[in-house]
């Protein structure tokens, strides 16, 4: 039994890692866009 919990806490921290890296990848498309748009005004 104590596997199978260790199994869960694993797929957990690894979803959680999986949506930390989504924001982070976000985030860069978020400043990316951002520079372009200062790019096109300026």
């Amino acid at each position: 039994m104590a596997a199978g919990r260790h199994c869960v806490g694993k797929k957990l921290s690894q979803r959680a890692l999986d949506t930390q890296q989504l924001q982070a990848m976000s985030k860069r498309q978020l400043y990316a866009m951002l520079a372009a748009a200062v790019r096109n005004t300026a």
